[in-house]
């Protein structure tokens, strides 16, 4: 509405007019603002109503009594815990806990009631101040630790057990190494543990480890795994000691080594031939050489004609002691090519090759 000044209109009215036009600008802007509110309103509403549909979601539903209901474990078979394991508690909960983080089972409550319906009778008689009176609150930690520091053996025991208690049995080198490892826990150095290791492993095991112990303990515990497995008679086949010979051609002279000394070069080439045969074994796989020798077994033709190769083939020697009529495991394997001879004074592949010549 626009006013146009006439001087014919009184002034009076003109004044009205204008309050007019500005009343009616008013109205319009308050009744824009009230539309903006009513919009700001509904636009909180909306975002409440999803905030609080979010926190529904992220809740656990509740039963009639208010009292947090899981899903997941409303039936018991959908988590089942094992056997408590008395003789080691710290590895169970590991177990136990991992079982709850699949199977979701978050309420405290819940967990101190599965973890209690496992328990043999002699662990419940060790916590049964706890089951007769838990905790309001926690109670599912409150048992964890209480089994843990009842059941469990002080540091001190443990370590007396380590250095009095533990011995090799029917263990694997590896698997003693790894029950000496939790017994001593960070209480004592790798270097101990590696000296007490060694004293508890047999003899021929520890002479092949003494000659390689600046490996890790992993590395050394392969090792002697594998010199376990293959038994005392392959050790004794790569370790022989110096034998008294009346032969002119063996007898020690000035500048032959001394009885020690090839002694402990026939102990490193049998370690040597110890870890590349143990070497070419896993690479070639066990079981193809067992279904090998199944076939020619059962096939008379092939067990001619591999005796027949067998005889004209070279044989070598396994390395005595003072004599250099054998040739070593690289020379006889590798011919020409050999790199990792142990040296004239062990192989005799030189001498016989001039000698062919």
């Amino acid at each position: 509405m626009v006013l146009l000044h006439d001087d014919r209109v009184p002034p009076a009215v003109l004044m009205n007019q204008q309050e007019q036009q500005q009343q009616l600008l008013r109205d319009q802007q308050e009744q824009l603002l009230h539309e903006q509110q009513e919009q700001l309103r509904h636009e909180q509403q909306r975002q409440q109503a999803m905030r609080d549909q979010q926190q529904q979601q992220q809740q656990p539903p509740r039963n009639n009594l208010g009292e947090v209901v899981e899903p997941q474990v409303n039936a018991v078979g959908n988590c089942k815990l094992p056997a408590f394991w008395r003789g080691n508690p710290e590895l169970y909960f590991f177990q136990v806990e991992s079982l709850f983080h699949i199977h979701h089972v978050i309420n405290d409550a819940t967990k101190y009631h599965m973890v209690v319906a496992m328990l043999d009778p002699e662990s419940i008689t060790e916590v049964s101040d706890i089951i007769r009176a838990p905790p309001r609150e926690d109670k599912y930690n409150t048992l964890k630790e209480t089994l843990l520091r009842r059941l469990t053996d002080p540091p001190d025991v443990q370590l007396h057990q380590l250095l009095t208690g533990v011995e090799l049995g029917d263990k694997r080198p590896s698997q003693l190494m790894l029950h000496m490892r939790t017994l001593a826990g960070s209480r004592v150095s790798d270097d101990i543990l590696r000296v007490r290791w060694l004293d508890l492993l047999p003899e021929q095991t520890r002479r092949l480890l003494l000659l390689i112990r600046n490996q890790s303990l992993d590395e050394l515990a392969a090792v002697a795994d594998e010199a376990h497995d293959m038994g005392p008679s392959v050790m004794s086949a790569g370790y022989r000691p110096q034998q008294p010979t009346s032969a002119p051609s063996l007898s020690f002279t000035a500048g032959s080594p001394d009885p020690v000394t090839q002694e402990l070069a026939e102990l490193r080439l049998a370690i040597v031939q110890l870890t590349a045969i143990t070497r070419e074994s896993l690479q070639s796989g066990r079981s193809s050489d067992h279904r090998s020798n199944n076939h020619r077994s059962n096939n008379p033709r092939s067990r001619s004609r591999s005796r027949g190769r067998q005889e004209s083939r070279p044989r070598a020697a396994t390395p005595g002691p003072g004599t250099r009529q054998s040739i070593c495991w690289y020379h006889s394997r590798y011919g020409e090519d050999a790199k990792n001879c142990p040296g004239e004074n062990i192989c005799a592949y030189s001498s016989l090759k001039l000698s062919k010549n």
